[in-house]
């Protein structure tokens, strides 16, 4: 059974992803993909990749949106972050795109929790110095 398909009206519950399954689980998700696309090759990138910030652009506005940043992950970057002054303080907002339903989806985030509170410290830091 896939996981996600459905199956006499039952879902195969995702796993709990640890180091120790999830060479296991990322080959399971290749091979379903490699089942239904073109793409022959994918790419995973290493979870020691180094994080930079690139470029932080500090907005002098009232608006709640105090900076945009762009970071670098390995050999890549994204752009698009901002940190925005929310209710209980600074925050940092994963970059956007409004739909043609009018809302508005991440088109970046991070896998796990502490991998999105780490991000938010490095860039937090990086507004605050």
């Amino acid at each position: 059974m896939a996981y996600g398909s459905p199956v006499s009206g039952r879902r195969k519950p995702l796993p709990e992803l640890t180091p120790a399954n999830a060479v296991k689980f990322q080959n399971e998700i290749l091979r379903a993909f490699m089942s239904r696309s073109p793409v022959r090759e994918v790419i995973f990138m290493s979870a020691a990749q180094e994080v930079k910030v690139i470029r932080l652009h500090k907005l002098e506005s009232d608006s709640k949106t105090k900076a945009f940043a762009d970071i670098a992950i390995g050999d890549f970057i994204v752009k698009g972050l901002r940190v925005v002054d929310g209710k209980k303080g600074l925050f940092l907002a994963m970059p956007q795109e409004k739909s043609k339903d009018g809302k508005y989806y991440n088109t970046f985030s991070a896998v796990t929790e502490e991998a999105r509170q780490s991000l938010a410290e490095l860039v937090l830091a990086a507004y605050q110095e």
